[in-house]
C-alpha cells in the first residue's frame, strides 16, 4: 500500500465514519473520541512524509528531463529519515486498539443506530479493489509500521552496492528502533491494563501510578504449620506478590500481599517437595515467610526467576 492510499484509507476513516458518528451524536463513548484524535495525529503524520516525498520528486525531476526521471532517482532513505520520531506518536492508537476493537463489537450489539449507520457506509464504500469496511480501516494503522520495515529491508537489499544504499540502511535501522518503541509501549500499556483488570474482577485497591502486571497462575498456599495446602490464584506485579484464597462458588479472597522491596530472599523448598513429591518454593521477607505450591519444577524456576528479576530492579533504584 502506497502512501497514497494509505492516505485516502485514513481519509475515509475520518471524513466517512469518525466524524459523522460525531455529528449525528450517534455515540458518546469516550474511546471513539479518543480514536478520532489519535487518527487526526496519524493523518499529520502521514501528510508530512508525503509532503516530503513529494518535494524531494519535484527537486530531483526539475534536474532533469521529463521523460528520464525516474522514482529510483529519490534518496527515499535521506527524504524518510527526518520522519521518523513523529512515528512515535501511532504509541496512543496501538496502545487502544484492542480496548476499541471490543468496544465497538459491544457498540455493534447495543447501539441500533449506530449499526444501521456502520452497514449503511460499509455498502456504500464497498469497491471490488480495496475493502473499505470500517474494521478493515481501523487495522490499517496498526499494519503499518510492518510495511515500512519491509520497504525499506526490500530497499536496502535492493540497493546493495548503490550510493543510496547507507541512507537505506540507517533509515531501516531506525525503523526497527521505532517498532522496538512501539512494541514496548504496548506492553507496558497493556501489564497497566491488566492491574486494573483485577482489581475490578477481585474487588480489591490495587491501582497506583507506575504498577503494572508481570504474571498469574493457579497456586497452593501452604499453612504456616506447614500441612495444608490452600488453592490460591497468585498475581506478580512489577513492585508486589499477591496471593488470593480460592473460595468455592465466591470471588477469591485478597489472602496475603508482599511487597517485592521487603524480599530478602527466594528459595526451593526442598523438604517440602520430599515429603510432598510437589515442586514449591518460598519467599522471604524480614517479617514473614510465603511458601507457594506449583504445577511443576519448570514452573518454579519460571516464578522464581521473574521475583528475584522484579526484586533486583527495586534495589537498583534504591
Amino acid at each position: 500500500m502506497s502512501e497514497e492510499t494509505y492516505h485516502e484509507c485514513l481519509k475515509c476513516l475520518y471524513e466517512y465514519y469518525l466524524c459523522p458518528v460525531a455529528q449525528r451524536k450517534l455515540t458518546y463513548d469516550g474511546l471513539m473520541l479518543s480514536l478520532t484524535g489519535n487518527v487526526v495525529i496519524i493523518q499529520g503524520c502521514t501528510q508530512n512524509i508525503r509532503a516530503a516525498l513529494d518535494l524531494a520528486c519535484q527537486a530531483v525531476s526539475a534536474k532533469k528531463d521529463k521523460d528520464d526521471f525516474y522514482l529510483a532517482d529519490v534518496d527515499v532513505g535521506a527524504v524518510f529519515l527526518p520522519q521518523l520520531p513523529q512515528l512515535r506518536m501511532y504509541s496512543e492508537y496501538i496502545n487502544q486498539y484492542d480496548q476499541v476493537d471490543k468496544r465497538l463489537a459491544e457498540l455493534r450489539t447495543e447501539n441500533g443506530r449506530f449499526h444501521d449507520f456502520l452497514l449503511t457506509q460499509e455498502q456504500r464504500l464497498s469497491r471490488g479493489d480495496r475493502d473499505m469496511a470500517f474494521q478493515a480501516l481501523l487495522i490499517t494503522p496498526i499494519q503499518r509500521m510492518t510495511r515500512y520495515r519491509l520497504f525499506f529491508q526490500m530497499l536496502v537489499n535492493h540497493l546493495e552496492g548503490h550510493p543510496f544504499h547507507a541512507s537505506a540502511v540507517t533509515c531501516k535501522q531506525g525503523i526497527d528502533k521505532v517498532c522496538t518503541y512501539l512494541n514496548e509501549t504496548k506492553r507496558l500499556s497493556d501489564a497497566v491494563s491488566r492491574v486494573v483488570e483485577v482489581e475490578v474482577r477481585f474487588n480489591t485497591s490495587l491501582a497506583e501510578p507506575g504498577r503494572y502486571y508481570i504474571a498469574d497462575a493457579q497456586m497452593g498456599k501452604v499453612t504456616l504449620a506447614g500441612n495444608d495446602v490452600t488453592p490460591c490464584v497468585v498475581f506478580l506485579f512489577n513492585n508486589i506478590l499477591m496471593c488470593f484464597k480460592q473460595r468455592k462458588g465466591m470471588t477469591p479472597k485478597r489472602n496475603i500481599s508482599i511487597e517485592l522491596k521487603d524480599v530478602i530472599k527466594v528459595v526451593d523448598e526442598e523438604r517440602f517437595c520430599a515429603v510432598h513429591s510437589t515442586p514449591a518454593f518460598s519467599v522471604f521477607t524480614t517479617q514473614y515467610c510465603l511458601t507457594l505450591v506449583v504445577a511443576s519444577f519448570t514452573e518454579r524456576t519460571k516464578w522464581k526467576e521473574l521475583i528475584l528479576k522484579e526484586v533486583a530492579k527495586l534495589n537498583i533504584k534504591k
